[in-house]
């Protein structure tokens, strides 16, 4: 249900080799390739996934330091796999009255360091492959012989002030072009296996741009109708986990996150290279609207 640290992946020995990698393949939405065609997304055999730094990745690699990083209340390192790269140590540009973007204030206790972990991936560090710099996560995946993803991104906006002009721009377009800025959150695409015929149903993210706050319900019910399961089984099982994350942003002043996303195959938050530090103390109502209406659109469609 929540990130644990797989028994395999034993955290003295992450590094000790050069991992064999492959192309991720049940990876959907985000950045799978780079523009020159090469793939952004990998995993091992041991349950690791190994995710190419884009534009914005030092913040991401500092939030997955930082969280895994924390120490206790005795001043014992909370565990976590050492890593020497030195990357994304400097963050560029933040909000008005932040220290570059820096998660190092904003992630200031044990216990908010634990609470954030059981929505994340757990982290192993990072590594420099083929000109590549790399985080290294667990695969949530891992152990599914026929794994069923959708990626949702979360937000009613994705787009934020202190970004480049061009950029913000651009995804402002998107965010209202899509059910981003109406519903809080839109799907990135999914991937779903289907017994009868032996392959995968895949739909991108075009598919998802296109959809509507009338045609997402059915979108949804497909995803999780297309494999051996009910839209009733799958979401009646991601609905409490999906509510632990309702009540976490309800509470937490620390940190902003803009075009982050949801997985659904065991709920799991990813993809911080747009999170910020709050220095206001106000709640981060942009994704929280996001998790309560998809909370809601799943409860209508599994019956709840």
């Amino acid at each position: 249900m929540f990130v644990e640290t797989p028994e395999t992946l034993e955290q003295s020995s992450i590094l000790a080799a050069t991992p064999v990698l492959q192309a991720c393949p049940h990876q959907v939405g985000g950045h799978t390739k780079h523009c020159n065609g090469a793939a952004a997304a990998f995993v091992d055999t041991e349950g690791r996934f190994y995710k190419a730094l884009q534009q914005g990745g030092g913040r991401e690699l500092a939030l997955y330091e930082r969280v895994w990083g924390m120490k206790d209340t005795q001043g014992a390192v909370l565990p976590l796999v050492h890593t020497d790269s030195g990357h994304g140590t400097v963050q560029q540009g933040g909000p008005p009255g932040t220290a570059s973007g820096s998660h190092q204030s904003a992630i200031s206790s044990p216990d908010e360091a634990l609470h954030l972990r059981r929505f994340i991936p757990a982290y192993f560090g990072s590594l420099e492959q083929n000109g590549q710099q790399l985080l290294i996560l667990s695969d949530v995946c891992h152990g599914m012989s026929k794994p069923c993803v959708i990626d949702i991104k979360m937000g009613l906006s994705t787009a934020y002030d202190w970004a480049d002009p061009s950029s913000t721009r651009k995804n402002r377009l998107k965010d209202a072009s899509t059910t981003q800025s109406s519903m809080g959150f839109r799907v990135c695409g999914y991937r779903v296996y289907r017994p009868a015929t032996g392959d995968y149903v895949v739909v991108g993210k075009e598919h998802g741009r296109r959809l509507t706050p009338d045609t997402m319900q059915a979108a949804l019910a497909h995803f999780a109708a297309a494999g051996s399961s009910t839209p009733a089984t799958v979401f009646r099982s991601a609905l409490p986990q999906l509510r632990q994350l309702e009540t976490w942003f309800s509470t937490q002043t620390s940190l902003q996150f803009f075009a982050s996303s949801v997985l659904i195959v065991r709920v799991q938050m990813i993809d911080f290279a747009h999170s910020f530090p709050i220095t206001s103390g106000h709640l981060d109502t942009n994704v929280l609207t996001g998790i309560r209406t998809l909370i809601q659109t799943l409860e209508h469609i599994s019956g709840q």
